[in-house]
């Protein structure tokens, strides 16, 4: 795809994981360094992947995923329950 091969680096925050997984996977193809950031519900992330020399992104752990019920940017202007406010 031309668009990754013209490029260094690449960095994303993207809001879904098939577009992270997607990113990734075409920077391991090209062999550019991604530097992929977001977040999971209140989880943060910030990683830099080197195509065939660092771990590639694969996604958050199994219980991350599971505190994920809603978006913090949904929650943080249209909080529905009392649950979406407390910890």
């Amino acid at each position: 795809m031309k668009f990754f091969e013209s490029q260094n680096y690449i960095i994303n925050a993207v809001d879904n994981l098939e577009a992270r997984i997607y990113i990734s996977n075409q920077c391991l193809l090209y062999k550019k360094i991604l530097i992929d950031s977001g977040t999971l519900g209140t989880i943060a992330n910030s990683q830099v992947i080197v195509s065939h020399k660092t771990i590639q992104y694969i996604g958050p752990k199994k219980e991350d995923e599971e505190q994920q019920a809603i978006a913090m940017c949904t929650l943080s202007n249209f909080p529905t329950l009392i649950n979406h406010c407390i910890k």
